[in-house]
């Protein structure tokens, strides 16, 4: 494996989260 820039995986969270909260604010229900 090769370098990683670890400035990724904060950024990458960010849109995990980000995505995550406006799929929730669309339909209204918690998948676990």
């Amino acid at each position: 494996m090769g370098k990683v820039n670890p400035l990724l995986y904060p950024i990458s969270l960010l849109i995990l989260i980000t995505l995550g909260m406006d799929y929730y604010k669309q339909h209204n229900f918690l998948i676990f």
